[in-house]
């Protein structure tokens, strides 16, 4: 007797529990324990291993490596990265990602033998350890089985279009500045160019059609990236530029100094401004202004 009392009792208790104030039965009690089973769920999807570790990593992959490097056994700038993990020091990597630059003064022979491949270092961008061992932790888990980069075919148009967009006679559609500002190009048609960074000359013998496209889509070299950052390349600025820097490495023009044209054209602009100035200041007086209050002291004597 007493257990039937407890028992209904308690269903009483449960009933009013999930009642509402105008008598109507709610899911008050079983809405709150779904919201924290979800909550729970979603916490142990967000820490298990595979998701906390790649998908940083993946991101920073994408952002800081994958304008230069693929997920496969191809070269674009730089070596494909398919085996890496297994044939580099997990330590050697990390370093190699945060300081290539110290790696390279400390003689690092590994860097010297990719410098020799690949005809340049690896800039530092400025990533932390705990970025490059994410990084390094995706490199781990990735699927490397990357295609091969897609040869490209260009036309005379797009590579006159990208010899415009070079030396900015056209500018780009996001206002970004024109690459002769800080590249030179020794090209019959495009009159010299920038110093600040590399010649851009055999650039497309070096990177192929893939680095050209990745290097322009995402610029990895710190002073490019932030002149860009807001003013990204188009699609069709890319392939223009790709098609004029092809042409370019295929048809380099022989380097011309121009140090005896600026001479000689300086003299004759010099000896011209003298000539104009003459005739201009032809009825100029020619003595000092003083010089007939002086004859006239002298004549009174």
């Amino acid at each position: 007797m007493d257990r039937e009392v407890t028992v209904k009792f308690e269903d009483r208790q449960f009933r009013e529990a999930v009642r509402g104030e105008d008598g109507s039965s709610v899911s008050t009690i079983s809405g709150r324990w779904i919201g924290i089973f979800s909550i729970l769920a979603l916490a142990f999807v967000l820490m298990t291993p595979e998701v906390a570790e790649a998908a940083p990593g993946e991101d920073l992959f994408s952002q800081h490596c994958a304008s230069c490097h693929a997920l496969s056994s191809e070269r674009v700038v730089g070596p494909g990265l398919a085996e890496v993990v297994e044939e580099r020091d997990r330590d050697w990597l990390i370093r190699k990602i945060i300081e290539p630059d110290r790696l390279a003064r400390e003689g690092d022979s590994i860097t010297a033998e990719l410098v020799s491949d690949f005809g340049m270092e690896m800039p530092n961008l400025g990533i932390a350890e705990d970025q490059a061992d994410a990084i390094v932790s995706y490199l781990a888990s990735a699927d490397v089985d990357g295609a091969a980069p897609v040869d490209q075919t260009f036309t005379e148009s797009q590579a006159e279009q990208g010899r415009a967009l070079f030396e900015g006679s056209i500018r780009f559609e996001n206002r970004g500045v024109s690459c002769n500002a800080c590249h030179n190009v020794d090209h019959g048609d495009v009159f010299g160019g920038g110093s600040l960074a590399a010649d851009l000359t055999d650039s497309y013998s070096r990177l192929g059609a893939a680095g050209m496209n990745s290097m322009l889509d995402n610029p990895p070299f710190p002073v490019m990236r932030v002149a860009y950052e807001d003013k990204p390349l188009t699609e069709e600025e890319i392939a223009s530029l790709t098609a004029f820097l092809e042409q370019a490495a295929q048809e380099p023009a022989e380097t011309t100094f121009y140090g005896a044209n600026f001479l000689g054209s300086g003299l004759l602009g010099t000896l011209l401004l003298f000539g104009l100035f003459s005739f201009l200041w032809r009825g100029r007086r020619r003595k000092s202004v003083n010089q007939s209050i002086y004859d006239r002291q002298v004549k009174s004597r």
